[in-house]
């Protein structure tokens, strides 16, 4: 056994993927860095000065320690390890994007604005040389103050995607029917009994976190002529064809708003809070009346 990320694994996962390279997003580049330099990084105490390349070296670190012990609990037969319980959390995630950017974007306006301040307040009198520096001095406060923007914006909208690409793995396994779903209990009981509407109606209540026994509940009232044209039939089944579709359509929806809020001018930043607030608040108003949920 050899130890890889902290976690003890069998050779051919160790040689798989010591010299794997994978894509470290960081200040709008993207480099493609071996695993085994991202760890160093991740775990340095070096790297003061570039603060976001530890970050997103971090995130890889996490992403792919979680990949490696997903890949052991596939062997096991177990369900995957997610970044969250819930899917609601995956709101908190682009919720606290948005804010943290927010919050370096009026850092960076308070910088350049006190540069503008000290220019106007210097005036123009001296040399033509002293005027030239100064005019040089804020011209290069602006370039940097631009960079900044774009550097911010850059950096969130390689964040979002990142929610994005786990909100979805998390719901791919969350929809998909799994053997370790199946309450054997309940399972004997739609193989052996002939279940009423208003019984199978209690038996639904009992799984709004698992897909695999709806569908199990779908399949048996099928099978009865009086179940199956049942109205709550009807609406499992049509709560199980519209929720991942409701699911991807919000978040997508959500980060797209975020990315488009934040390259919009310094000048609305108090109404892209506000924007965004009703956003987020709409967006949790949509999951939260979603039936089928972790």
């Amino acid at each position: 056994m050899n130890l890889l990320l902290g976690i003890a694994v069998d050779n051919d996962v160790y040689a798989e993927y010591k010299e794997k390279r994978y894509a470290v997003n960081y200040s709008g580049k993207t480099d493609m860095v071996p695993l085994r330099t991202i760890e160093l990084v991740a775990n340095s105490k070096d790297y003061g000065a570039m603060p976001e390349y530890q970050k997103a070296c971090r995130r890889v670190v996490e992403s792919v320690r979680t990949e490696i012990q997903n890949l052991y609990r596939k062997r096991e037969g177990k369900r995957e390890i997610m970044k969250h319980d819930t899917f609601d959390k995956y709101l908190d995630d682009i919720k606290k994007i948005f804010d943290d950017s927010i919050a370096k974007k009026e850092t960076a306006i308070k910088k350049v604005e006190l540069a503008r301040e000290q220019y106007r307040s210097s005036g123009m009198e001296g040399s033509a040389s002293y005027v030239a520096r100064r005019k040089a001095e804020i011209l290069e406060e602006e370039d940097s103050f631009k960079d900044k923007l774009r550097e911010i914006h850059d950096q969130a909208e390689e964040d979002l995607k990142e929610v994005q690409k786990s909100f979805q793995e998390h719901l791919d396994s969350f929809f998909m029917p799994s053997g370790t779903a199946v309450n054997e209990e309940d399972k004997r009981l739609l193989d052996s009994l002939e279940l009423s509407e208003s019984e199978c109606e209690r038996l639904a209540l009992k799984y709004p976190g698992n897909v695999t026994m709806l569908r199990l509940l779908v399949d048996y009232m099928g099978k009865y002529k009086g179940l199956e044209k049942s109205s709550i039939r009807y609406q499992i089944r049509h709560v199980l064809n519209i929720s991942k579709k409701k699911y991807e359509d919000t978040i997508k929806q959500y980060a797209g708003i975020v990315a488009s809020t934040l390259s919009e001018s310094e000048r609305f930043i108090d109404a892209g809070k506000k924007k965004i607030d009703s956003v987020d608040a709409g967006s949790r108003a949509v999951f939260d009346e979603i039936f089928i949920k972790p």
